[in-house]
C-alpha cells in the first residue's frame, strides 16, 4: 500500500510518499501527479522519498514520463531524501541522471532558478 500526503507551496508542489509503490498502487500516485504538472503555476514537483519501502519499474517509468512532461514547460520534477536502497536502484537505472535527486530539504533548487 501507498500513501500519499500533497502540500502546495506556491510554485511547488511537495507529494511525500509512504510505504510500497508498485504498479497495483500507483493509481493515486498518476492522478496526484498529474494534477501538478497540469497546474499552471506548479514550477516544481518534489517527491519525498524516504518513506517508501519499495519501488519496482513501472513506478521509475511514471516518474520519468512526469518529468519529462514538467522539463517541457520550463519545471522539473525532484526526488528527495531516497533511501540508501532507493539511490542504489536509480543508479543501477541511470534515472539519477535524468531526474534530480537531493538528499536534504535545504538542498532543493530555488524555484527563481527554474
Amino acid at each position: 500500500m501507498l500513501e500519499l500526503v500533497r502540500t502546495d507551496e506556491g510554485a511547488r508542489t511537495t507529494i511525500a510518499l509512504t510505504g510500497v509503490a508498485n504498479l497495483r498502487s500507483t493509481g493515486e500516485l498518476k492522478q496526484m501527479l498529474q494534477k501538478a504538472v497540469e497546474a499552471p503555476e506548479t514550477r516544481q514537483v518534489v517527491l519525498e522519498m524516504s518513506g517508501v519501502e519499495m519501488l519496482d519499474s513501472a513506478v521509475l517509468g511514471i516518474l520519468l514520463a512526469h518529468h519529462q512532461k514538467l522539463q517541457r514547460r520550463g519545471g522539473e520534477l525532484i526526488l528527495l531524501s531516497p533511501s540508501e536502497e532507493m539511490s542504489d536502484l536509480l543508479a543501477m537505472t541511470d534515472l539519477e541522471l535524468l531526474i534530480p535527486v537531493v538528499f536534504r530539504q535545504e538542498q532543493l533548487p530555488e524555484l527563481t532558478r527554474i
